[in-house]
Protein backbone atom coordinates (compact mmCIF):
# COMPACT_ATOMS: atom_id res chain seq x y z
CA UNK A 1 0.00 0.00 0.00
CA UNK A 2 1.48 3.56 -0.88
CA UNK A 3 2.52 5.62 1.90
CA UNK A 4 3.23 9.26 1.83
CA UNK A 5 5.38 11.36 4.38
CA UNK A 6 4.02 15.01 3.92
CA UNK A 7 5.97 17.44 5.88
CA UNK A 8 4.68 21.34 6.42
CA UNK A 9 6.93 23.76 4.56
CA UNK A 10 5.89 27.56 4.65
CA UNK A 11 2.43 26.62 5.41
CA UNK A 12 1.67 23.70 2.99
CA UNK A 13 2.31 20.17 3.24
CA UNK A 14 4.62 18.52 0.72
CA UNK A 15 5.11 14.97 -0.31
CA UNK A 16 9.12 14.62 1.36
CA UNK A 17 9.65 10.00 0.87
CA UNK A 18 7.04 7.85 -0.36
CA UNK A 19 7.19 3.94 -0.09
CA UNK A 20 5.03 0.74 0.00
CA UNK A 21 4.13 -0.99 3.09
CA UNK A 22 5.80 -4.59 3.35
CA UNK A 23 3.74 -8.07 3.83
CA UNK A 24 2.90 -6.57 7.51
CA UNK A 25 1.54 -3.60 6.43
CA UNK A 26 4.59 -2.00 8.34
CA UNK A 27 6.54 1.40 7.05
CA UNK A 28 9.14 3.64 8.69
CA UNK A 29 10.60 6.55 7.61
CA UNK A 30 13.41 8.62 8.45
CA UNK A 31 13.53 11.70 8.85
CA UNK A 32 16.45 13.37 9.58
CA UNK A 33 15.62 17.35 11.12
CA UNK A 34 12.88 18.81 13.42
CA UNK A 35 10.02 19.17 11.11
CA UNK A 36 5.45 19.09 11.50
CA UNK A 37 4.93 16.18 9.47
CA UNK A 38 1.82 13.83 9.00
CA UNK A 39 1.02 10.29 6.90
CA UNK A 40 -1.21 9.75 4.22
CA UNK A 41 -2.05 6.49 2.69
CA UNK A 42 -2.90 6.31 -0.88
CA UNK A 43 -4.74 3.37 -2.09
CA UNK A 44 -4.86 1.91 -5.29
CA UNK A 45 -8.14 2.37 -5.75
CA UNK A 46 -11.26 3.86 -4.43
CA UNK A 47 -13.15 0.79 -2.98
CA UNK A 48 -11.08 1.88 0.31
CA UNK A 49 -12.47 3.40 3.43
CA UNK A 50 -10.58 5.01 6.31
CA UNK A 51 -11.46 4.33 10.08
CA UNK A 52 -10.86 7.57 12.50
CA UNK A 53 -9.28 9.22 13.52
CA UNK A 54 -7.06 9.58 10.31
CA UNK A 55 -9.21 11.68 8.08
CA UNK A 56 -11.34 10.71 4.90
CA UNK A 57 -8.50 11.28 2.43
CA UNK A 58 -6.21 8.77 4.33
CA UNK A 59 -4.22 11.16 6.12
CA UNK A 60 -2.94 11.27 9.78
CA UNK A 61 -3.23 14.30 12.19
CA UNK A 62 -0.01 16.40 12.15
CA UNK A 63 2.75 15.68 14.80
CA UNK A 64 5.88 17.68 15.24
CA UNK A 65 9.20 15.88 14.61
CA UNK A 66 12.25 16.43 17.27
CA UNK A 67 15.07 14.36 18.17
CA UNK A 68 13.26 11.55 20.83
CA UNK A 69 10.11 11.77 19.32
CA UNK A 70 9.30 9.02 17.20
CA UNK A 71 5.64 9.20 16.19
CA UNK A 72 3.63 6.05 15.57
CA UNK A 73 1.10 6.75 13.13
CA UNK A 74 -1.62 3.94 12.57
CA UNK A 75 -4.13 4.01 9.88
CA UNK A 76 -6.95 1.67 9.93
CA UNK A 77 -8.36 0.90 6.43
CA UNK A 78 -11.31 -1.24 4.91
CA UNK A 79 -13.33 -2.12 2.20
CA UNK A 80 -17.39 -1.47 3.07
CA UNK A 81 -19.03 -4.26 1.43
CA UNK A 82 -22.10 -3.50 -0.15
CA UNK A 83 -26.20 -3.54 1.16
CA UNK A 84 -29.22 -3.45 -0.02
CA UNK A 85 -32.17 -1.56 1.59
CA UNK A 86 -35.68 -0.89 0.34
CA UNK A 87 -39.11 0.22 1.75
CA UNK A 88 -42.76 -2.33 0.87
CA UNK A 89 -45.54 0.03 0.85
CA UNK A 90 -49.73 -0.11 0.01
CA UNK A 91 -50.34 1.21 -3.01
CA UNK A 92 -53.64 2.50 -2.90
CA UNK A 93 -54.10 3.77 -6.32
CA UNK A 94 -51.19 1.49 -8.09
CA UNK A 95 -49.33 4.07 -10.06
CA UNK A 96 -45.97 2.69 -8.67
CA UNK A 97 -45.22 5.54 -6.64
CA UNK A 98 -45.62 6.46 -2.53
CA UNK A 99 -47.80 9.31 -1.52
CA UNK A 100 -45.96 9.89 2.11
CA UNK A 101 -49.26 12.41 2.85
CA UNK A 102 -51.46 9.76 1.83
CA UNK A 103 -52.31 8.26 4.85
CA UNK A 104 -53.51 4.88 3.09
CA UNK A 105 -50.25 4.47 1.52
CA UNK A 106 -47.90 3.62 4.38
CA UNK A 107 -45.33 1.00 4.93
CA UNK A 108 -46.19 -2.42 5.49
CA UNK A 109 -44.57 -4.43 8.41
CA UNK A 110 -43.86 -8.15 8.56
CA UNK A 111 -43.28 -8.51 5.10
CA UNK A 112 -40.95 -11.19 3.82
CA UNK A 113 -37.99 -10.16 1.55
CA UNK A 114 -35.40 -12.71 0.47
CA UNK A 115 -31.86 -11.63 -1.08
CA UNK A 116 -30.30 -14.11 -3.20
CA UNK A 117 -27.16 -13.94 -5.09
CA UNK A 118 -25.09 -15.74 -7.60
CA UNK A 119 -22.32 -18.29 -6.65
CA UNK A 120 -20.97 -19.76 -8.95
CA UNK A 121 -23.61 -19.10 -11.62
CA UNK A 122 -26.18 -20.61 -9.21
CA UNK A 123 -28.94 -18.27 -7.66
CA UNK A 124 -28.38 -18.94 -3.93
CA UNK A 125 -31.13 -17.52 -0.75
CA UNK A 126 -28.74 -16.00 1.47
CA UNK A 127 -30.36 -14.67 3.73
CA UNK A 128 -34.17 -13.27 4.57
CA UNK A 129 -35.32 -10.41 6.31
CA UNK A 130 -39.22 -9.30 7.58
CA UNK A 131 -39.96 -5.52 6.87
CA UNK A 132 -39.70 -3.76 10.20
CA UNK A 133 -42.45 -1.37 11.54
CA UNK A 134 -42.90 1.14 8.99
CA UNK A 135 -41.94 -1.47 6.16
CA UNK A 136 -38.25 -0.81 5.72
CA UNK A 137 -35.97 -3.74 5.65
CA UNK A 138 -32.23 -3.93 4.71
CA UNK A 139 -29.23 -6.16 4.17
CA UNK A 140 -26.17 -5.64 5.12
CA UNK A 141 -22.11 -6.52 4.36
CA UNK A 142 -23.08 -8.41 0.99
CA UNK A 143 -20.37 -10.02 -0.75
CA UNK A 144 -19.53 -8.40 -3.98
CA UNK A 145 -20.94 -9.57 -6.78
CA UNK A 146 -24.81 -9.90 -8.55
CA UNK A 147 -28.05 -10.42 -6.56
CA UNK A 148 -31.21 -10.01 -6.79
CA UNK A 149 -34.22 -9.67 -3.93
CA UNK A 150 -37.11 -11.05 -3.57
CA UNK A 151 -40.43 -9.92 -1.96
CA UNK A 152 -42.85 -12.50 -1.33
CA UNK A 153 -46.46 -12.36 -2.77
CA UNK A 154 -49.18 -13.21 -0.14
CA UNK A 155 -52.36 -14.16 -1.07
CA UNK A 156 -54.74 -11.68 -3.18
CA UNK A 157 -51.87 -9.36 -2.71
CA UNK A 158 -50.13 -8.09 -6.34
CA UNK A 159 -47.28 -5.56 -7.04
CA UNK A 160 -46.63 -2.52 -8.92
CA UNK A 161 -44.22 -2.09 -11.20
CA UNK A 162 -41.65 0.19 -9.92
CA UNK A 163 -38.27 2.09 -10.70
CA UNK A 164 -36.39 3.84 -8.73
CA UNK A 165 -32.58 4.59 -9.94
CA UNK A 166 -32.93 2.44 -12.78
CA UNK A 167 -33.86 -0.51 -10.55
CA UNK A 168 -37.17 -2.23 -10.81
CA UNK A 169 -39.59 -5.01 -8.90
CA UNK A 170 -41.58 -6.81 -11.75
CA UNK A 171 -45.07 -8.34 -11.02
CA UNK A 172 -43.57 -11.18 -9.76
CA UNK A 173 -41.75 -9.85 -7.12
CA UNK A 174 -38.42 -10.19 -8.30
CA UNK A 175 -35.78 -6.73 -8.77
CA UNK A 176 -33.71 -7.26 -11.43
CA UNK A 177 -30.14 -8.66 -11.30
CA UNK A 178 -28.19 -6.16 -9.20
CA UNK A 179 -24.21 -6.09 -9.59
CA UNK A 180 -22.79 -5.18 -6.61
CA UNK A 181 -19.09 -3.57 -5.74
CA UNK A 182 -17.67 -2.54 -2.84
CA UNK A 183 -19.02 0.36 -1.24
CA UNK A 184 -22.64 0.25 -3.44
CA UNK A 185 -26.01 0.88 -1.83
CA UNK A 186 -28.80 -0.28 -3.26
CA UNK A 187 -32.62 1.65 -2.67
CA UNK A 188 -35.47 -0.50 -3.64
CA UNK A 189 -39.49 0.82 -3.13
CA UNK A 190 -42.03 -1.60 -3.48
CA UNK A 191 -45.74 -1.09 -3.99
CA UNK A 192 -48.08 -3.50 -3.19
CA UNK A 193 -52.39 -3.68 -3.36
CA UNK A 194 -54.76 -6.50 -2.96
CA UNK A 195 -56.94 -7.61 -5.72
CA UNK A 196 -59.11 -10.22 -6.55
CA UNK A 197 -60.06 -12.74 -8.94
CA UNK A 198 -61.94 -11.13 -12.01
CA UNK A 199 -65.17 -13.41 -11.43
CA UNK A 200 -65.53 -11.67 -8.11
CA UNK A 201 -65.44 -8.26 -9.44
CA UNK A 202 -68.90 -8.44 -11.65
CA UNK A 203 -70.94 -5.04 -12.55
CA UNK A 204 -73.74 -7.00 -13.24
CA UNK A 205 -74.01 -8.36 -10.04
CA UNK A 206 -75.25 -5.38 -8.18
CA UNK A 207 -79.11 -4.20 -8.37
CA UNK A 208 -80.58 -1.83 -10.45
CA UNK A 209 -80.36 2.07 -8.90
CA UNK A 210 -82.49 4.88 -10.42
CA UNK A 211 -79.43 7.04 -10.24
CA UNK A 212 -77.46 9.29 -12.61
CA UNK A 213 -74.00 8.05 -13.84
CA UNK A 214 -71.57 9.10 -11.18
CA UNK A 215 -68.20 9.95 -12.11
CA UNK A 216 -65.07 9.74 -10.00
CA UNK A 217 -62.44 11.56 -9.57
CA UNK A 218 -58.88 9.90 -10.65
CA UNK A 219 -55.51 10.79 -10.97
CA UNK A 220 -56.35 10.87 -14.90
CA UNK A 221 -58.95 12.97 -14.92
CA UNK A 222 -62.94 12.00 -14.52
CA UNK A 223 -63.69 8.29 -15.48
CA UNK A 224 -66.68 5.78 -15.18
CA UNK A 225 -65.48 2.81 -12.54
CA UNK A 226 -66.04 -0.85 -11.88
CA UNK A 227 -68.08 -0.66 -8.71
CA UNK A 228 -67.58 -4.10 -7.23
CA UNK A 229 -69.01 -3.32 -4.09
CA UNK A 230 -72.51 -2.13 -5.61
CA UNK A 231 -71.76 1.36 -3.49
CA UNK A 232 -72.24 3.49 -6.53
CA UNK A 233 -69.32 5.32 -5.49
CA UNK A 234 -65.25 5.18 -6.16
CA UNK A 235 -63.90 3.71 -2.49
CA UNK A 236 -59.50 4.21 -2.70
CA UNK A 237 -59.94 1.88 0.15
CA UNK A 238 -61.74 -0.67 -1.63
CA UNK A 239 -58.58 -1.75 -4.27
CA UNK A 240 -61.32 -3.85 -6.29
CA UNK A 241 -63.37 -0.76 -7.65
CA UNK A 242 -60.96 -0.40 -10.53
CA UNK A 243 -61.45 2.45 -13.19
CA UNK A 244 -62.25 0.63 -16.60
CA UNK A 245 -63.74 2.11 -19.76
CA UNK A 246 -67.65 1.52 -19.30
CA UNK A 247 -70.49 2.50 -20.66
CA UNK A 248 -74.23 2.62 -18.91
CA UNK A 249 -76.99 0.40 -19.63
CA UNK A 250 -80.33 -0.08 -17.38
CA UNK A 251 -78.63 1.57 -14.58
CA UNK A 252 -76.25 -0.78 -14.84
CA UNK A 253 -72.17 -0.07 -15.60
CA UNK A 254 -71.08 -2.62 -18.31
CA UNK A 255 -67.32 -2.91 -18.47
CA UNK A 256 -66.50 -2.84 -22.82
Amino acid sequence: MPVELQCNKNGQYEVVQTMYTDVNGSYKFEITKQTTCRICVKPNDDDYTFSPPTGSDGCTSSSSIYYGNEPNWPVGIYRPLPSIGGLVFYDSNRNGLQNPFNPNEQGLPGQTVELHCSRSGVLVREATASSDADGTFLFEEIRTGICRIKVVRKQNNEFSLVVIGGNMIGKDGWSKDLTLNYKDHVDLIVGMYETTPEANCDPLRCPKKEIDPVLGYHDCGWGIWNDCNCEVRVTFLNSFNSFIPARLHSNVLHPY
